[in-house]
């Protein structure tokens, strides 16, 4: 082999060499890009995270307050059942005192 076709051939070893690289090139560039476009969807999920959170914060104050109501509710309805219980006492003690009375005349009618 002489100069010119060692010559020859280091030329024809650079433009394959060569026509790899554009080729990596290529291939690097469209990687680039859908990252690019995968960074664009990432923010964006991101963003509609950060807005699902806030109104989940506003939903947790919402239930907050209403737990603060249910349980102001329920210390109302445990005082007005104190109250209806004792009435329930009242009505039983009157019930049982007619009763007595009742069986009393029954026995002085006899």
């Amino acid at each position: 082999m002489n100069n010119e076709e060692k010559i020859l051939h280091i030329l024809e070893q650079m433009q394959t060499d060569i026509r790899g690289l554009k080729e990596g090139q290529t291939r690097l560039e469209a990687g680039y890009d859908r990252l690019e476009e995968g960074y664009g969807r990432l923010e964006a999920g991101y963003g509609r995270l950060e807005a699902r959170q806030i109104n989940l914060g506003k939903e947790v104050k919402a239930i907050k307050s209403d737990v603060k109501l249910i349980k102001l509710d329920v210390k109302s309805i445990k005082t007005e059942l104190s109250y209806v219980w004792e009435d329930i006492r009242k009505i039983d003690n009157r019930l049982l005192k007619q009763e007595q009375e009742t069986f009393l005349l029954k026995r002085v009618s006899e």
